[in-house]
């Protein structure tokens, strides 16, 4: 993981949670405070859950996104769908903003837990956006995935 997204991640996200209350309106989009940090617990959850299957071939939007989007100096575009949301909002699944907040401090840690294992370290996973992705790619992810959302509601300039 590179400096950036580890002192992004785990030194200045708690701070940005600290200043989000239930009531902090989004700047652009729908979700609520509490739907986008589930939404970013979610995502860390589901990053690694999906090993590549190695023999496909990356499609052209997904070496498009990887380029512009993930290793690019360009934000994540305002209003990008889900593809968790393809049927509407999930159903909040924690009581309220503090557990959802915490559930997804406890996901980060246990995702860097993971890839501390020697026998996943070098493992490769399947992302929607970024085809194939290694521990590098997924941690920047979150860093790039998260400064969007904290962005949107106002945390982070």
């Amino acid at each position: 993981m590179t400096t950036e997204a580890k002192e992004f991640l785990f030194d200045k996200t708690p701070a940005f949670l600290a200043k989000l209350s239930p009531e902090t309106a989004p700047t652009w989009g729908n979700m609520t405070a509490q739907e986008m940090i589930e939404h970013l617990e979610q995502t860390v959850n589901s990053s690694y859950s999906l090993p590549y299957q190695g023999g496909k071939e990356m499609k052209p939007q997904q070496i498009f996104a990887r380029q512009n989007f993930l290793y690019g100096n360009n934000p994540y575009p305002q209003g990008l769908p889900s593809p968790f949301h393809k049927n509407g909002k999930p159903a909040l699944r924690f009581a309220d903003l503090d557990s959802a907040k915490k559930a997804l401090q406890n996901a980060l840690q246990k995702f860097v837990d993971f890839f501390a294992l020697p026998e996943n370290e070098k493992n490769t996973y399947f992302h929607p956006m970024f085809g194939e992705v290694n521990y590098q790619d997924i941690a920047h992810s979150f860093y790039k995935h998260n400064l969007h959302h904290f962005r949107q509601f106002g945390l982070v300039e």
